[in-house]
């Protein structure tokens, strides 16, 4: 959670002000553990609020993040699911596992961690709040106390309010098992790390209709687009040439 404040950051969000949770769009789930290189690249929904976590007390961008791999070259959406270490940015190598076989001896945690996703990840792609309450959320499932008022995960009198609010109702939600969104079916991932924070992805489980995130799209660079602009305006002349010539012609 990029930590952030600083906005730190921190796998949990662990970089000054960075997001947590990790959820891979486009990652198929694994069957056995395996390496994989991949590394913090931004936060994709998140918000930049104050949090009490085991790193301290200080702004921290909450929500899902943009990792990166290096084989193939691509990204994918994640949540943060510890909140003790930061997030890192250079390429490191991380145990990828399937959830069900990391969790294999917490059974309940392995059932409430799925029922969050199957209620609440399709509503936390792309919007900051919600993906921040669902951080908030599975941060206490996965790691504390389920109470955002204690514990090693803490709202503050700075956190965002509506962040907060959405992270109770998750709870409680998953507490009294009603859910106001029907279940969905996805494969969850783990990507795992001694020395950095470690993420969860989420895809569609095969033959499922559950919401896929899409992958990041490069955004073209400033050279990019002179060149694209000489060519449209390229474009633009020859067709006009063109026009008078036949025009011309007649």
């Amino acid at each position: 959670m990029p930590t952030h404040s600083r906005v730190d950051a921190i796998c949990i969000g662990a970089i000054p002000v960075v997001a947590f949770v990790a959820f891979a769009i486009a990652s198929p789930a694994a069957s056995a553990t395996e390496t994989t290189q991949l590394r913090y690249a931004n936060p994709a929904a998140a918000l930049a609020t104050q949090v009490h976590l085991p790193l301290g007390t200080q702004r921290y961008y909450v929500g899902n993040y943009t990792l990166q791999t290096v084989a193939p070259d691509a990204s994918f959406q994640a949540y943060c699911v510890d909140p003790f270490r930061h997030a890192i940015t250079s390429f490191l190598g991380y145990e990828k596992s399937a959830l069900a076989s990391f969790l294999s001896g917490s059974a309940q945690k392995l059932a409430d961690v799925s029922s969050l996703f199957a209620h609440a990840y399709a509503g936390s792609v792309g919007n900051a709040t919600k993906a921040a309450g669902f951080q908030l959320a599975l941060w206490e499932v996965f790691n504390d106390d389920r109470n955002l008022a204690s514990g090693s995960v803490r709202k503050t009198d700075n956190t965002n309010a509506a962040a907060v609010a959405e992270a109770n109702s998750l709870l409680a939600s998953l507490a009294n098992a009603t859910w106001a969104t029907p279940a969905a079916n996805y494969e969850l991932t783990m990507f795992s790390n001694s020395q950095a924070q470690s993420y969860l992805a989420a895809a569609p489980a095969l033959g499922s209709n559950s919401v896929e995130v899409p992958a990041a799209v490069p955004i073209p660079e400033p050279e990019t687009f002179v060149l694209m602009l000489v060519g449209l305006l390229g474009l633009l002349g020859w067709a006009s040439l063109n026009a008078k010539t036949r025009n011309a012609a007649a």
